[in-house]
């Protein structure tokens, strides 16, 4: 598994390299999990949606050159854009990986990706989701597959950061059908 310390590295760089290119993205998943709890759950991946065009997969090419040890797929990068899926970059020195999730076009995902936030950490910025729809990606990730990680996580988020939004994330655990998922998830 990677050190935290590569994974931050990896994070600000491809942010930046992003951002330069003008791909719209957000972290999201266990990294951004870190980023508002006291707890880090080991994970090799960073999950980071992405907004992308059919004229960016050059530049998602360049970004990842091999002479640096990273395996990137053309075709994959293609098909994950045009179809709203998700593809791999692997650095095969590091075993880091980067999941590049195209963002869907359902209202809650481009709602949740409009809510994106601008941070900082250790004097770089980045886009990450916020607490409140993290929340709610974990609890529906978890429904699908009544994953132990996920509860665990819903209930470290809720104990470690006070300041949710409960009316806004209330309405979306009812208005996308969470409510038992939560509760069983909340008292685990």
């Amino acid at each position: 598994m990677s050190r935290p310390e590569e994974q931050d590295e990896v994070l600000f760089d491809t942010s930046r390299k992003l951002d330069d290119a003008g791909i719209p993205h957000m972290l999201t998943g266990s990294f951004a999990l870190a980023f508002y709890v006291h707890e880090f759950r080991g994970t090799n991946d960073l999950d980071i949606v992405i907004e992308a065009r059919a004229d960016h997969v050059g530049p998602l090419m360049t970004m990842f050159p091999e002479s640096d040890d990273w395996y990137i797929s053309e075709s994959a990068v293609r098909e994950a854009i045009t179809q709203h899926r998700m593809f791999n970059v692997i650095n095969s020195t590091t075993g880091l990986k980067l999941d590049l999730i195209q963002l869907k076009t359902d209202e809650f995902e481009q709602l949740k990706f409009s809510r994106r936030q601008r941070v900082e950490r250790d004097g770089v910025g980045f886009w990450i989701i916020t607490p409140e729809d993290l929340l709610l990606s974990k609890l529906a990730w978890g429904k699908r597959g009544a994953s132990a990680l996920q509860a665990n996580d819903v209930r470290v988020l809720i104990r470690d950061y006070p300041e949710l939004d409960w009316r806004y994330a209330n309405k979306w655990i009812d208005s996308l059908g969470l409510r038992d998922w939560f509760e069983e998830a909340r008292q685990g």
